[in-house]
């Protein structure tokens, strides 16, 4: 194994035990950051009631997004010390940018053909209605406006932040993959990123998540450090694996296990799998154009192409209330 590749990272800063913390400590970041946005929703309920219709949602989304969410992002950011690059795509990387861009709303797009040719609306499979009826300026105002300050949040978060601080845990070789991983992980699990509901049933939420969140964060920075490729293929290095590392292993993969088995139905299939790979190109746009407009841009489009796709098919007749 002397020209295999975990010999040959194996002594650099990030291929370590350290990047098992370093990744386990940042997805406890993103459950905390979930939790503060919770917070800021209940308190943006005062100023949301006291606004004529169609301000409340409007309030109240860009409430939890803008301070919840992305706040707490760049707060994070700003304690590890991580500097956001906010310029444009660096020079040969507009293919890419577009993509990023343009790529999640196109999913979506793709999606809703294939699943009206099938017989099966989005809208269906989302479980999302829309009145065709409705005028365009309320529905703009309703839900256009709160989905594209969703996107925002959700972009700065997990489009940038999370694969920023990942970047500086493996490398930047690695980072989209893992960045995706971690990020698909928590879509999986059962805490909404705008934080959980107050009760029992969200303490169970955050518990669920934080714990196994944090093992499978754990374990994929074990990974890094141990499995390496050679002219014989794959190898592991488990010479070094002790019982905590075994036991992230395990967590990780009830967890996952459970996560999977929760999803029981064709539009939680779908809804699911739209968002992980939409997550998964706008953290791959960013890596690869090194601009955090690219990532929150394409988010934006995402969510903004989803209530559209909805509406399209309402006036179909296909969809709708």
């Amino acid at each position: 194994m002397s020209n295999s590749r975990w010999l040959a990272t194996r002594g650099r800063a990030g291929f370590d035990d350290a990047t098992a913390t370093g990744l386990a400590a940042l997805f406890a970041a993103v459950v905390g950051i979930s939790v503060w946005s919770a917070a800021i929703a209940r308190v943006a309920r005062v100023p949301a009631g006291a606004v004529p219709r169609p301000w409340p949602l409007v309030v109240s989304t860009g409430a939890v997004s803008l301070l919840g969410l992305a706040g707490g992002a760049l707060a994070y950011a700003r304690y590890r010390g991580l500097t956001i690059p906010t310029g444009l795509p660096r020079e040969g990387s507009w293919p890419a940018a577009g993509a990023g861009v343009v790529g999640p709303a196109v999913l979506v797009a793709a999606t809703t053909v294939a699943g009206n040719a099938a017989g099966t609306p989005l809208s269906s499979l989302l479980n999302r209605a829309v009145s065709p009826d409705a005028p365009v300026t309320l529905l703009v105002w309703s839900t256009g406006l709160p989905s594209a300050l969703l996107g925002v949040g959700i972009g700065v978060l997990f489009g940038v932040v999370v694969p920023e601080r990942v970047r500086a845990l493996v490398g930047s070789g690695d980072a989209p993959v893992v960045a995706t991983l971690l990020v698909g992980a928590f879509r999986l699990l059962p805490l909404d990123p705008a934080g959980p509901q107050f009760t029992a049933g969200g303490a169970v939420e955050f518990g669920a998540t934080l714990v196994f969140g944090v093992a499978l964060a754990a374990s994929v920075g074990v990974l890094c450090g141990r499995v390496g490729t050679d002219a014989g293929g794959v190898s592991l290095d488990t010479d070094t694996l002790g019982v905590a590392h075994l036991l992230a292993f395990v967590l990780s993969a009830v967890g996952l296990v459970g996560a999977a088995t929760g999803l029981t139905t064709p539009g939680e299939l779908v809804d699911t799998g739209l968002w992980v790979a939409a997550l998964g190109l706008a953290i791959v746009g960013y890596e690869r154009t090194r601009s955090a407009w690219v990532p929150v841009l394409g988010l934006v489009g995402f969510a903004l192409a989803l209530d559209v796709a909805v509406y399209l098919e309402a006036l179909a007749g296909v969809g709708g209330l």
